[in-house]
């Protein structure tokens, strides 16, 4: 769980959850939830689920090495 901002005003709390195996024949992949809860106003709403596989992990990955580099 990562929670970005501490203090009792703004708050960031992130959860990956449920890894589950799926696919179909050959093609076979890890998805997982992802919880998001906040009280930032920057977000339209203050909870979210979703499902994400292993490969938006990677890409997000790539991004943030990127985005570092270019600093």
């Amino acid at each position: 769980m990562l929670n970005v901002y501490a203090s009792s005003e703004s708050m960031l709390q992130i959860e990956v959850i449920s890894p589950e195996i799926r696919g179909i024949g050959s093609k076979w992949y890890v998805d997982y939830t992802i919880k998001m809860k906040t009280t930032l106003p920057t977000f339209n709403q203050a909870e979210s689920i979703v499902h994400r596989c292993y490969s938006a992990f990677e890409w997000l990955h790539k991004e943030l090495e990127h985005a570092d580099i270019q600093k």
